[in-house]
């Protein structure tokens, strides 16, 4: 658009301010088109008691349209913009509608028409002197947008359009429900009921997550695996909750902003609830379509809420008893009806050198339920066999220096342990200096 060139003595006409209006529309549209979902509504108020009539009439509305066009009802564009609604409408969209700005046309009516090619319409305004203030008020034409909402969209191909409500039902009364669920596009977050039920749930849904497993663990006086997962799980709520408050505390929020913190919360979630560890590839900002995407997102965060950390590594206290040299453990704990689920990993520790350890202590230690160690101890029975591992097992946190055996979970003597819950290792006292642990690990 050219600028219009103002030079002494100059003849001006009307063309010459149309002119430049003209150029700060487009200059006000180019900024729009140049930023990143510049559009959309910031305000939106719906008269509720006309719902019941069987019209959608907004009040109140701060918006700017995809061209750029900065809507403000009523304070500027006129009394509120309605629409008579039918059972035909039922999950169709509201759109708010403006013709484009004309070329080589007239740019407004006389009066307000409905869906007319006319962009503005003339109406009347008392404008007083900005240096004498009410005292010097005159009567001025100003122009209003030409605003109207409509439903079927195929004859306005050529307008510009904002989503602005979807129709969830028309009663045979005529009442009308909207759809709740629906998020139009938006600048501010806080425009929409949806997204602000979204925002409060996660943040809630957070809060109260932290505090179960805090609350679990601060009566636990060892962490086993899955406490350590957790731990890194609360590490992990604390860095996103203080910024989701933060955004739910905030009044002007941009949803691609709440996108972005949400979808980054729910991937490193993912982390820990999804086999894959992956982020969620599939989730893409789409600003025409926000409904679409919080509601992956919520379901997504929500279903990361509610995941439990199933322990796969159990540390089994072990009683030392010195007189008897016998080790007495407590399994009640673990399922033995599903023992195939379970190995049993002894993790010890001596002076020895490891190499001559792991060849050791397999033909010196004893392993039967309390009633039966004594048999297998004077009679030199083998008992529940170990056999060496050549690693540690993955479910059981890194001990430098130990060295681990595996139970044979084929012996008969497992049905004695079944029975009493009660695991009985007899070792002589030649390793009375070993540090010794018992762990259940899940496959």
């Amino acid at each position: 658009m050219k600028r219009v060139a103002w030079f002494s003595g100059l003849t001006v006409s009307q063309q010459h301010f149309q002119l430049q209006d003209t150029l700060f529309e487009s200059a006000q549209q180019e900024l729009v088109r140049g930023g990143r979902h510049c559009y959309g509504l910031k305000n939106i108020e719906v008269d509720e008691a006309k719902l019941e009539q069987g019209i959608i009439s907004i009040t109140k509305c701060e918006a700017i349209l995809p061209d750029g066009t900065i809507i403000n009802i009523p304070d500027v564009d006129g009394d509120e913009i309605s629409l008579q609604l039918d059972e035909t409408c039922v999950n169709k969209t509201v759109y708010l509608a403006i013709s484009p700005i004309p070329k080589n046309a007239r740019l407004f009516s006389e009066t307000k028409l409905s869906a007319t090619t006319e962009r503005y319409y003339m109406s009347k305004q008392t404008v007083s002197d900005a240096m004498m203030g009410a005292e010097k008020s005159i009567e001025l034409s100003v122009l209003k947008l030409n605003m109207y909402l409509i439903i079927d969209t195929s004859n306005f191909q050529e307008f510009i359009l904002l989503p602005v409500a979807k129709i969830s039902s028309v009663s045979s009364n005529k009442t009308v429900l909207l759809d709740k669920a629906y998020i139009p596009p938006l600048l501010n977050i806080f425009a929409s009921n949806r997204l602000k039920s979204i925002l409060k749930n996660v943040f809630m849904l957070a809060q109260q997550r932290k505090k179960q497993i805090m609350q679990r663990l601060k009566n636990v006086d060892e962490y086993g695996t899955a406490g350590l997962i957790e731990m890194l799980f609360v590490q992990l709520l604390n860095r996103y909750i203080p910024i989701v408050e933060h955004i739910y505390n905030s009044s002007r929020v941009h949803p691609e902003e709440l996108f972005k913190v949400l979808l980054q919360f729910s991937s490193e979630l993912r982390t820990f609830t999804h086999e894959d560890k992956g982020y969620n590839e599939y989730i893409k900002y789409k600003h025409e379509n926000l409904t679409e995407i919080f509601s992956t997102l919520s379901e997504d965060l929500k279903e990361a809420f509610a995941c439990v950390f199933e322990e796969r590594a159990i540390r089994i206290p072990l009683s030392y008893f010195e007189k008897y040299a016998l080790y007495i453990a407590n399994v009640e704990s673990i399922d033995l009806t599903n023992i195939s689920e379970w190995s049993f990993v002894i993790a010890c520790k001596t002076e020895m050198p490891k190499d001559q350890l792991a060849l050791t202590f397999p033909k010196i230690i004893k392993i039967a339920s309390k009633s039966q160690i004594s048999n297998v101890v004077s009679k030199q029975l083998p008992g529940i066999k170990v056999v060496s591992m050549a690693s540690s097992p993955k479910q059981i946190p890194f001990m430098s220096d130990y060295v681990y055996f595996e139970l044979d979970k084929n012996s008969d003597f497992w049905k004695s342990i079944y029975e009493s819950k009660i695991m009985s290792m007899y070792l002589t006292r030649k390793f009375s200096q070993i540090d010794i642990q018992l762990w259940a690990t899940k496959r």
